[in-house]
């Protein structure tokens, strides 16, 4: 539990400087580069039962995703939307959120 505050001040950080970085980013590479760092970090959070906080970051990943110009009928961006998108409705089963699940399936 002494953990708890560090890591979420980290994940916070982390959300901070991924939003700030964004609006300096002009290629596809760029935000691929972001997003796995976010998904990786929200993963983690995810694991250790920071689920929330997982919950926020891969929105944030989601997020930058649609405000960037890069092409969504990429196979590549596809795949990464449609992998979120699951780990978002287990995200929200783990809590027992059944309403937002229901919401992210259809989508």
């Amino acid at each position: 539990m002494g953990y708890s505050v560090p890591l979420t001040l980290f994940s916070f950080s982390l959300t901070l400087i991924l939003l700030t970085e964004v609006l300096n980013m002009n290629s596809m590479y760029e935000v691929l580069e972001t997003i796995t760092i976010g998904s990786i970090v929200a993963l983690f959070l995810f694991t250790t039962a920071r689920v929330p906080k997982a919950i926020e970051l891969w929105k944030e990943c989601l997020f930058i995703l649609n405000n960037k110009s890069v092409d969504k009928r990429n196979v590549v961006i596809k795949s990464i939307y449609e992998s979120i998108n699951s780990l978002l409705i287990e995200a929200y089963c783990r809590i027992n959120d059944y309403n937002s699940a229901i919401k992210w399936c259809r989508k």
